[in-house]
C-alpha cells in the first residue's frame, strides 16, 4: 500500500514538475517575442505583448492596450519603443530601451500610439524559424555572436522605415556588402547565410545634434525625462561619451 502511493505521489510530482516548467517556458516566450506592457508599476495588472510596428490608437486597442494605459513595461535586448501622447505618432514623445517600473509622471497613462522599433534577423525565409532584435550599431563577429546570431547565418529580415542595414560577408565589415532598407522574405541567393559582420543606421534618429556617423551604437535621446529611471537609461545609452567629447 505504501509503496502504491509513493508511486503515485511521485507521479503526480513529476506532472506538476512539468506543468510549473511549461509555465515559466510560455511567460519567457511571451517577453522575449516583443516587449510588455503593463497596465500598473512594478511590472503589474494585466499584460500585453507586441511585437515590431507602428500601432495608431485603433491598433493599439485591438491589440487589447486601452487609450491613455501603461505604467511600466518590459523591453527584451534590442527592442526600442516610441511612445507618443496622442493618436498617430503626435504629441510629446518618450522612447524607451530598457526594462522600467515606472514610466515616469509625465507619460504615465498618456500612451495613445506608439512605434516598436528593431531590425529583425530570421534564419530562415519569410520570417521563420529564430529571430534576433538589433538596435543601431556596428557588429563585428562576436558581437554578433554575443547578441545571439551564429556567423553564416540569416535568410529574412525586417528593416524598419528610415533605418539601412548592411550585411557584410566577412568579419570586421569586410568582404561583399549588402544593403538593405526594407523587409526582406527571401535575400538574394549569394548573401544567404553570409553575414560574418552587419552594421544598422537609423536614417531619421531621435537626437539632439548629429551623433549618426559614430560607429558606436546610435545614441538615443529622450524627448522627456524618464521618471526616476531615467538618469541611468541616459547612462546607458552613451556607452562612449569620453570617446565623442575628444
Amino acid at each position: 500500500m505504501l509503496k502504491k502511493m509513493s508511486s503515485s505521489m511521485s507521479v503526480i510530482f513529476l506532472i506538476s514538475s512539468l506543468l510549473t516548467v511549461n509555465v515559466h517556458a510560455a511567460s519567457g516566450a511571451a517577453v522575449n517575442s516583443g516587449i510588455t506592457f503593463y497596465k500598473d508599476a512594478n511590472y503589474s495588472g494585466t499584460a500585453v505583448t507586441l511585437g515590431v510596428g507602428d500601432y495608431t490608437m485603433n491598433q493599439m486597442n485591438a491589440a487589447g492596450i486601452p487609450n491613455d494605459w501603461m505604467s511600466s513595461l518590459v523591453i527584451p535586448k534590442g527592442y526600442l519603443v516610441e511612445v507618443y501622447d496622442n493618436d498617430n505618432f503626435t504629441g510629446t514623445k518618450w522612447t524607451y530601451i530598457s526594462n522600467l517600473s515606472y514610466v515616469g509622471a509625465d507619460c504615465n497613462d498618456k500612451m495613445s500610439s506608439f512605434k516598436i522599433l528593431a531590425a529583425m534577423f530570421y534564419i530562415d525565409a519569410n520570417y521563420g524559424g529564430t529571430s534576433v532584435a538589433l538596435q543601431p550599431g556596428s557588429y563585428t563577429m562576436a558581437q554578433m555572436n554575443a547578441a545571439g546570431i551564429p556567423n553564416d547565418w540569416m535568410s529574412s529580415l525586417k528593416v524598419p522605415k528610415g533605418w539601412t542595414v548592411e550585411v557584410y560577408q566577412h568579419h570586421d565589415f569586410t568582404g561583399t556588402k549588402w544593403t538593405y532598407t526594407s523587409d526582406s522574405p527571401l535575400i538574394s541567393s549569394d548573401a544567404n547565410n553570409q553575414m560574418s559582420s552587419v552594421k544598422i543606421y537609423n536614417s531619421t534618429p531621435t537626437t539632439i545634434g548629429d551623433w549618426s556617423n559614430f560607429q558606436t551604437p546610435t545614441v538615443v535621446f529622450q524627448d522627456q525625462a524618464q521618471g526616476l529611471e531615467g538618469s541611468s537609461i541616459f547612462q546607458a545609452a552613451i556607452p562612449n561619451v569620453e570617446k565623442m567629447m575628444q
